[in-house]
């Protein structure tokens, strides 16, 4: 693979960040293997409670990042961490949708808004790689919570 390839993966959740079940084992191994082939990865995640709780200490790089939802402009902000291996991890943070002791619902139900969540955070994802001036030739796309991204 040529080394000027750059691909962005935007999951819902990846180890050893947030896991629920398999998507985060793939999303979290994926770009390690990829990297270590020549290729430029980043990853972008939701930066869920779990996240902010853990080990990790992302550094705000894009404040008041302006994503339209609905008739309303919602706010929110873009931090990154890097792994061992050196790939770019940004995390998309907006404390009312991600702020929350679960991913997706409770035990009972899925949280009833995990549409908007979602739609803020893949378009959110590709306002700030624009804003930020970060080209990427695949961004990849993992389950439904990044389907809209293609769209």
């Amino acid at each position: 693979m040529p080394d000027e390839l750059k691909i962005l993966f935007l999951s819902s959740e990846a180890a050893p960040f947030a896991k629920t079940g398999g998507l985060a084992d793939v999303a979290g191994a994926l770009p390690g293997a990829l990297k270590g082939l020549g290729v430029d990865v980043s990853v972008g995640l939701p930066f869920y409670r779990i996240v902010k709780e853990g080990p990790f200490s992302p550094t705000t790089v894009l404040s008041g990042l302006e994503v339209p939802l609905g008739d309303g402009i919602l706010k929110g902000n873009v931090l990154e961490w890097r792994t061992g291996d050196d790939i770019p991890v940004f995390f998309f943070e907006r404390e009312d949708l991600f702020d929350r002791p679960n991913l997706y619902g409770t035990s009972i139900e899925d949280y009833y808004d995990n549409l908007e969540r979602f739609a803020y955070f893949s378009r959110g994802a590709l306002l700030f790689a624009r804003e930020a001036g970060l080209r990427f030739d695949v961004i990849h796309c993992h389950d439904w919570q990044t389907g809209l991204v293609p769209a």
